[in-house]
């Protein structure tokens, strides 16, 4: 395991239900290379990660929502900002 700190939470709800929660360190690079991963993930069919010196994959279709936390200051075109969740 790394020592180097956490920068944000990357939580993956699969279709079935399950939830897995990873940090993802601060080595990942500034806001603008960030959108262009995720851009990237959202063309893909498979969300690949680098877990504790394993390679994970997951395909696209096996997962119902991707969270990230904190959001990132530079987002795509594509995202709606400043959204409230009405209870």
């Amino acid at each position: 395991m790394t020592t180097e700190t956490s920068s944000h939470q990357l939580t993956i709800i699969f279709n079935d239900g399950t939830v897995q929660t990873y940090a993802l360190m601060a080595t990942q690079g500034d806001g603008t290379q960030m959108v262009s991963r995720l851009k990237s993930i959202m063309d893909s069919t498979l969300l690949t990660l680098e877990v504790e010196n394993r390679l994970m994959m997951f395909p696209i279709a096996n997962i119902r929502s991707l969270e990230l936390t904190p959001s990132l200051p530079k987002l795509p075109d594509t995202v709606i900002r400043h959204v409230q969740l009405v209870p």
